[in-house]
C-alpha cells in the first residue's frame, strides 16, 4: 500500500495533512491509481496558489513536490509506503 500525501506547513508547523491511499489492488489498475494520484496533484496545485504560486508554475513545482512562498507558507506532496 502507498499514500499520497500533501502536507500544509505554516511557520515551520505542519498544519495540516491530507492523504491518498492507493491500496496494493488499486497498484494493479493504471486507470483508478491515475484517479487518485491526480485528485493529490489537483489539491496540492490549489493548496499552493492559495499561497502564492501562480496557476502557470503548477507543473513545474509539482515535479520538485514542493512549494515555498518564501514567506512562511509551503505545500508538499510526498509519497510514502506503508508496510504492513
Amino acid at each position: 500500500m502507498r499514500i499520497v500525501n500533501v502536507i500544509d506547513i505554516h511557520s515551520g508547523v505542519i498544519d495540516e495533512i491530507e492523504s491518498f491511499i492507493i491500496f496494493d489492488e488499486t497498484e494493479q489498475d493504471p486507470v483508478a491509481k491515475q484517479e487518485i494520484v491526480d485528485k493529490a496533484e489537483k489539491l496540492f496545485i490549489e493548496k499552493a496558489i492559495k499561497i502564492g504560486m501562480s496557476s502557470e508554475d503548477g507543473e513545474s513545482y509539482l515535479d520538485d513536490g514542493n512549494y515555498d512562498n518564501m514567506n512562511g507558507g509551503e505545500v508538499l506532496i510526498v509519497w510514502s509506503n506503508v508496510n504492513y
